[in-house]
């Protein structure tokens, strides 16, 4: 479905201003999908090796061959970033992919800390972290990347309106009103510290650890921000934090989430015209947990709140997703840091920018003495919702 006539024009005007940006060279075309990258791209991206990259630059030696090239491609990325802030070697959009965050060292290998059990001569596939799930693509929310300079979506305000008058009658003038979603990076930053005999060793592919060590962080650390960001101390607006959004209260110090605060959290949405697009429930395991035990009439056990039998439309008719990244610490009243959120929308109108991938210092000399190496990541990145209407949150779900 994608929406009602004016929708349609929105989204084609939205098309427009981002098409005659581009022309101009004020932003730049999303980087291609995997499945749009040609064989030689995606051979090129095979032979692509950050831990390469990190060592040249550990050795004082210029980049060459692939490394180069991506990171040249970065560097044009993250070319016009506000913050202006440069590391010395770029992953491009392009080239990443998804990971994890952790300190490692060659030797060494108990509690999970030290990378020294990949230095070995037979060793089995690595047991990596369980990490909350990233949801938000899936949802359908809009990703742009390879973004330069800051940017604005142009959004209606208020629209036209027609009142019936008498044959002769003057008619009533409308106003309609425009608006403007203003989108600037925000830096978020991790680090993680190598040591240099594990770069030089290890024998599993450090490559993937390490692109997975950093990417996650990062990767979760936007989706929190998509979701939870307060709008203040550098973080973006999370739709959680969006003022105008649906509200649906449980109780004055929270409630068990029931039947009808689902289907109030669908009403809120349909009530502002906004039930249409990318439509479906996102909360936490907690609350999942608590609606499946939960029956839509009491007076019946035919049926769960949450029906396991419904396939992928489990809640409501419609999809629903669960992730850690939703709050389960929220407090109303009484119930202090024990309630939940769950949340109602249509996905599509959430818009996540990113300038660039992932901007890596590689500091050799921080930690010299002891042998490591300490490799920074930052990306910039920034979320918005462009219609608050198109969503709605029950902020007070009591699971225990």
């Amino acid at each position: 479905d994608d929406g009602t006539p004016a929708e349609m024009v929105e989204k084609r005007f939205i098309q427009k201003v981002l098409n005659e940006r581009m022309k101009k060279g004020e932003i730049y075309a999303p980087a291609p999908s995997s499945s749009e990258t040609s064989r030689n791209e995606k051979s090129g991206l095979d032979k692509f090796s950050i831990a390469r990259g990190i060592q040249c630059l550990m050795d004082n030696k210029p980049l060459d061959g692939v490394e180069r090239e991506m990171n040249e491609e970065g560097q044009r990325e993250m070319s016009q970033c506000s913050e202006g802030y440069r590391g010395n070697f770029v992953v491009p959009s392009v080239a990443l992919a998804h990971g994890r965050r952790r300190d490692m060292t060659g030797t060494g290998g108990s509690g999970g800390n030290q990378g020294g059990t990949t230095i070995a001569t037979d060793l089995g596939s690595f047991i990596d972290l369980l990490y909350s799930r990233m949801v938000l693509r899936g949802l359908g929310a809009q990703f742009l990347t390879g973004l330069t300079g800051n940017f604005d979506l142009p959004k209606m305000v208020t629209g036209s309106s027609a009142t019936h008058k008498a044959e002769n009658t003057a008619a009533d003038e409308s106003s309609p009103t425009t608006g403007k979603i203003s989108f600037a990076p925000k830096r978020l930053p991790t680090y993680i510290e190598v040591s240099k005999q594990l770069l030089r060793q290890s024998s599993v592919s450090i490559e993937s650890i390490l692109r997975n060590d950093l990417a996650t962080a990062l990767a979760l650390g936007m989706e929190d921000g998509a979701i939870n960001g307060t709008g203040s101390s550098n973080q973006p607006t999370g739709v959680l934090a969006t003022t105008g959004i649906g509200s649906v209260a449980g109780g004055t110090n929270g409630a068990s989430p029931d039947w009808n605060d689902i289907v109030d959290l669908e009403t809120a949405v349909s009530t502002a015209n906004a039930d249409i697009g990318n439509l479906a429930y996102l909360t936490n395991p907690k609350v999942r947990g608590q609606l499946k035990k939960s029956f839509v009439d009491t007076s019946s056990n035919a049926e769960r709140v949450w029906n396991s039998m419904s396939g992928n439309t489990p809640l409501n008719g419609y999809k629903g997703e669960v992730t850690t990244q939703i709050p389960d610490n929220l407090t109303k009243g009484t119930a202090t840091g024990v309630a939940s959120a769950i949340l109602f929308g249509n996905w599509a109108d959430l818009v996540v920018a990113q300038w660039g991938g992932i901007d890596i210092n590689v500091n050799p000399y921080v930690k010299d003495i002891e042998g490591l190496v300490r490799i920074t990541a930052d990306v910039y990145y920034d979320s918005a919702v462009r219609r608050a209407q198109s969503f709605s949150a029950m902020k007070d779900a009591l699971t225990t």
